[in-house]
Protein backbone atom coordinates (compact mmCIF):
# COMPACT_ATOMS: atom_id res chain seq x y z
CA UNK A 1 0.00 0.00 0.00
CA UNK A 2 1.16 3.52 -0.67
CA UNK A 3 0.97 5.87 -3.60
CA UNK A 4 2.64 9.04 -4.72
CA UNK A 5 -0.60 10.72 -5.69
CA UNK A 6 -4.00 11.05 -4.05
CA UNK A 7 -7.22 10.75 -5.97
CA UNK A 8 -9.03 14.06 -6.46
CA UNK A 9 -12.62 14.17 -5.26
CA UNK A 10 -15.31 16.82 -5.31
CA UNK A 11 -15.03 19.51 -2.67
CA UNK A 12 -18.44 18.92 -1.11
CA UNK A 13 -19.14 19.71 2.57
CA UNK A 14 -19.08 16.04 3.56
CA UNK A 15 -15.80 15.37 1.78
CA UNK A 16 -14.30 18.49 3.37
CA UNK A 17 -15.40 17.24 6.80
CA UNK A 18 -13.85 13.85 6.03
CA UNK A 19 -10.52 15.42 5.11
CA UNK A 20 -10.52 17.55 8.25
CA UNK A 21 -11.35 14.46 10.32
CA UNK A 22 -8.39 12.63 8.77
CA UNK A 23 -6.12 15.60 9.50
CA UNK A 24 -7.28 15.61 13.12
CA UNK A 25 -6.87 11.85 13.36
CA UNK A 26 -3.28 12.10 12.13
CA UNK A 27 -2.32 14.58 14.84
CA UNK A 28 -0.19 12.84 17.51
CA UNK A 29 -2.33 11.57 20.35
CA UNK A 30 -5.61 11.71 18.43
CA UNK A 31 -5.86 8.08 17.30
CA UNK A 32 -8.76 6.95 19.48
CA UNK A 33 -12.21 5.43 19.04
CA UNK A 34 -14.09 8.73 19.03
CA UNK A 35 -11.89 10.33 16.37
CA UNK A 36 -11.80 7.20 14.21
CA UNK A 37 -15.59 6.96 14.39
CA UNK A 38 -15.85 10.63 13.42
CA UNK A 39 -13.67 10.05 10.38
CA UNK A 40 -15.49 6.86 9.34
CA UNK A 41 -18.89 8.51 9.83
CA UNK A 42 -17.96 11.52 7.70
CA UNK A 43 -16.47 9.24 5.07
CA UNK A 44 -19.65 7.15 4.96
CA UNK A 45 -21.88 10.21 4.58
CA UNK A 46 -19.69 11.51 1.75
CA UNK A 47 -19.73 8.13 0.00
CA UNK A 48 -23.51 7.79 0.41
CA UNK A 49 -24.00 11.27 -1.01
CA UNK A 50 -21.80 10.80 -4.08
CA UNK A 51 -22.20 7.03 -4.66
CA UNK A 52 -18.68 6.93 -6.09
CA UNK A 53 -17.37 3.91 -4.16
CA UNK A 54 -18.70 0.48 -3.33
CA UNK A 55 -20.14 -0.76 -6.60
CA UNK A 56 -16.95 -2.27 -7.98
CA UNK A 57 -16.21 -4.11 -4.74
CA UNK A 58 -19.62 -5.73 -4.55
CA UNK A 59 -19.52 -6.65 -8.22
CA UNK A 60 -16.05 -8.21 -8.03
CA UNK A 61 -16.70 -10.37 -4.98
CA UNK A 62 -20.10 -11.36 -6.37
CA UNK A 63 -18.51 -12.50 -9.64
CA UNK A 64 -15.92 -14.45 -7.66
CA UNK A 65 -18.54 -16.35 -5.67
CA UNK A 66 -20.58 -17.02 -8.84
CA UNK A 67 -17.51 -18.60 -10.43
CA UNK A 68 -16.88 -20.79 -7.39
CA UNK A 69 -20.52 -21.89 -7.54
CA UNK A 70 -20.04 -22.80 -11.22
CA UNK A 71 -16.94 -24.84 -10.37
CA UNK A 72 -18.96 -26.78 -7.82
CA UNK A 73 -21.80 -27.35 -10.29
CA UNK A 74 -19.83 -28.04 -13.48
CA UNK A 75 -16.30 -28.95 -12.46
CA UNK A 76 -13.44 -26.52 -12.89
CA UNK A 77 -12.52 -27.48 -16.45
CA UNK A 78 -16.02 -26.93 -17.80
CA UNK A 79 -16.54 -23.82 -15.69
CA UNK A 80 -13.47 -22.24 -17.29
CA UNK A 81 -14.13 -23.42 -20.83
CA UNK A 82 -17.72 -22.21 -20.67
CA UNK A 83 -16.25 -18.74 -20.30
CA UNK A 84 -13.28 -19.17 -22.64
CA UNK A 85 -13.27 -22.32 -24.83
CA UNK A 86 -9.78 -21.51 -26.09
CA UNK A 87 -8.14 -22.14 -22.71
CA UNK A 88 -6.35 -25.48 -22.48
CA UNK A 89 -7.12 -26.30 -18.85
CA UNK A 90 -4.58 -29.13 -18.80
CA UNK A 91 -1.80 -26.59 -19.45
CA UNK A 92 -3.14 -23.85 -17.19
CA UNK A 93 -0.60 -22.64 -14.61
CA UNK A 94 -1.56 -21.31 -11.20
CA UNK A 95 -0.47 -17.81 -12.23
CA UNK A 96 -2.54 -17.97 -15.42
CA UNK A 97 -5.57 -19.19 -13.45
CA UNK A 98 -5.24 -16.26 -11.04
CA UNK A 99 -4.97 -13.82 -13.95
CA UNK A 100 -8.04 -15.40 -15.54
CA UNK A 101 -9.95 -14.88 -12.29
CA UNK A 102 -8.87 -11.25 -12.03
CA UNK A 103 -10.02 -10.48 -15.57
CA UNK A 104 -13.25 -12.41 -15.03
CA UNK A 105 -14.23 -10.81 -11.74
CA UNK A 106 -12.97 -7.22 -11.98
CA UNK A 107 -13.58 -4.31 -14.33
CA UNK A 108 -10.85 -2.40 -16.12
CA UNK A 109 -8.99 0.22 -14.05
CA UNK A 110 -11.20 3.04 -15.33
CA UNK A 111 -11.74 4.84 -12.00
CA UNK A 112 -10.74 4.74 -8.34
CA UNK A 113 -13.48 2.27 -7.43
CA UNK A 114 -12.35 -0.18 -10.11
CA UNK A 115 -8.69 0.29 -9.19
CA UNK A 116 -9.37 -0.36 -5.51
CA UNK A 117 -11.34 -3.52 -6.32
CA UNK A 118 -8.58 -4.76 -8.62
CA UNK A 119 -5.86 -4.28 -6.02
CA UNK A 120 -7.99 -5.82 -3.27
CA UNK A 121 -8.81 -8.81 -5.47
CA UNK A 122 -5.13 -9.42 -6.19
CA UNK A 123 -4.33 -9.17 -2.48
CA UNK A 124 -7.08 -11.68 -1.74
CA UNK A 125 -5.67 -14.01 -4.42
CA UNK A 126 -2.28 -13.72 -2.75
CA UNK A 127 -3.84 -14.75 0.55
CA UNK A 128 -5.73 -17.67 -1.02
CA UNK A 129 -2.83 -19.08 -3.02
CA UNK A 130 -0.55 -19.55 -0.01
CA UNK A 131 0.99 -23.04 -0.12
CA UNK A 132 -0.74 -23.89 -3.43
CA UNK A 133 1.36 -25.09 -6.35
CA UNK A 134 -0.98 -25.70 -9.29
CA UNK A 135 -4.18 -24.48 -10.86
CA UNK A 136 -5.80 -27.77 -9.94
CA UNK A 137 -4.85 -27.19 -6.30
CA UNK A 138 -6.72 -23.89 -6.43
CA UNK A 139 -9.73 -25.44 -8.14
CA UNK A 140 -9.87 -28.16 -5.50
CA UNK A 141 -9.72 -25.54 -2.76
CA UNK A 142 -12.63 -23.69 -4.38
CA UNK A 143 -14.57 -26.95 -4.49
CA UNK A 144 -14.01 -27.93 -0.88
CA UNK A 145 -13.74 -24.58 0.95
CA UNK A 146 -16.16 -24.27 3.85
CA UNK A 147 -18.59 -21.37 4.08
CA UNK A 148 -16.53 -20.08 7.01
CA UNK A 149 -13.42 -19.97 4.83
CA UNK A 150 -15.31 -18.31 1.97
CA UNK A 151 -16.49 -15.61 4.36
CA UNK A 152 -12.92 -15.10 5.56
CA UNK A 153 -11.94 -14.42 1.94
CA UNK A 154 -14.86 -12.03 1.53
CA UNK A 155 -13.89 -10.16 4.70
CA UNK A 156 -10.24 -9.98 3.63
CA UNK A 157 -11.27 -8.60 0.24
CA UNK A 158 -13.51 -5.87 1.67
CA UNK A 159 -10.93 -4.73 4.23
CA UNK A 160 -8.28 -4.49 1.50
CA UNK A 161 -10.75 -2.72 -0.81
CA UNK A 162 -11.64 -0.06 1.75
CA UNK A 163 -8.02 0.47 2.79
CA UNK A 164 -7.00 0.91 -0.84
CA UNK A 165 -9.60 3.67 -1.17
CA UNK A 166 -8.33 5.37 1.99
CA UNK A 167 -4.79 5.07 0.69
CA UNK A 168 -5.62 6.65 -2.66
CA UNK A 169 -7.59 9.46 -1.06
CA UNK A 170 -5.34 10.41 1.82
CA UNK A 171 -1.80 9.04 1.41
CA UNK A 172 -0.38 12.24 -0.11
CA UNK A 173 -2.38 14.41 2.27
CA UNK A 174 -0.86 12.58 5.24
CA UNK A 175 2.65 12.90 3.79
CA UNK A 176 2.09 16.63 3.41
CA UNK A 177 1.12 16.80 7.08
CA UNK A 178 4.52 15.36 7.99
CA UNK A 179 3.25 12.02 9.29
CA UNK A 180 4.01 8.49 8.16
CA UNK A 181 0.92 7.39 6.18
CA UNK A 182 1.51 3.67 6.77
CA UNK A 183 1.25 4.15 10.54
CA UNK A 184 -2.16 5.83 10.26
CA UNK A 185 -3.42 3.33 7.70
CA UNK A 186 -2.31 0.33 9.75
CA UNK A 187 -4.20 1.66 12.77
CA UNK A 188 -7.26 2.37 10.66
CA UNK A 189 -7.12 -1.14 9.22
CA UNK A 190 -7.68 -2.55 12.71
CA UNK A 191 -10.91 -0.56 12.99
CA UNK A 192 -12.08 -1.55 9.51
CA UNK A 193 -11.38 -5.24 10.21
CA UNK A 194 -13.37 -5.01 13.44
CA UNK A 195 -16.33 -3.45 11.62
CA UNK A 196 -16.32 -6.00 8.81
CA UNK A 197 -16.09 -8.88 11.28
CA UNK A 198 -18.99 -7.43 13.25
CA UNK A 199 -21.13 -7.42 10.12
CA UNK A 200 -20.16 -11.01 9.36
CA UNK A 201 -21.39 -12.08 12.78
CA UNK A 202 -24.77 -10.49 12.03
CA UNK A 203 -25.48 -12.53 8.92
CA UNK A 204 -28.94 -14.20 8.75
CA UNK A 205 -29.44 -17.43 10.71
CA UNK A 206 -30.28 -19.43 7.58
CA UNK A 207 -27.35 -17.94 5.68
CA UNK A 208 -26.09 -19.70 2.55
CA UNK A 209 -23.40 -17.79 0.71
CA UNK A 210 -24.53 -19.13 -2.68
CA UNK A 211 -28.23 -18.38 -2.20
CA UNK A 212 -29.85 -15.18 -3.49
CA UNK A 213 -30.04 -13.93 0.11
CA UNK A 214 -26.38 -14.80 0.66
CA UNK A 215 -25.28 -12.99 -2.49
CA UNK A 216 -27.34 -9.95 -1.53
CA UNK A 217 -25.72 -9.92 1.92
CA UNK A 218 -22.19 -10.17 0.52
CA UNK A 219 -22.69 -7.55 -2.18
CA UNK A 220 -24.33 -5.17 0.31
CA UNK A 221 -21.51 -5.11 2.85
CA UNK A 222 -20.31 -1.62 1.85
CA UNK A 223 -23.82 -0.21 2.32
CA UNK A 224 -24.06 -1.98 5.68
CA UNK A 225 -20.67 -0.58 6.71
CA UNK A 226 -21.72 2.94 5.75
CA UNK A 227 -24.84 2.59 7.89
CA UNK A 228 -22.83 1.20 10.81
CA UNK A 229 -20.20 3.94 10.65
CA UNK A 230 -22.78 6.70 10.39
CA UNK A 231 -24.44 5.38 13.54
CA UNK A 232 -21.14 5.15 15.42
CA UNK A 233 -20.33 8.79 14.72
CA UNK A 234 -23.67 10.19 15.86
Amino acid sequence: MGTSQSYKIKSTPNWSKTKRAMTHLATPGNMNDANVNRFLGNFSRAVSEERVFGGAGGSSIGNFLDFIANIRDLGWEQAIQTIDPDIDVSQLSLEAFLEFLLELCCNNDSNLDDQAANVAFQEMEGEIRTELDTAQDLAELFTTASEELLLEWVAFFYVSYIMQIFDELYYTHLEERGVIPEEIMNRLRDYVESSVNELMLNKPDDFNIFSDLGKEFVKGIIDDLNELWEQLSE
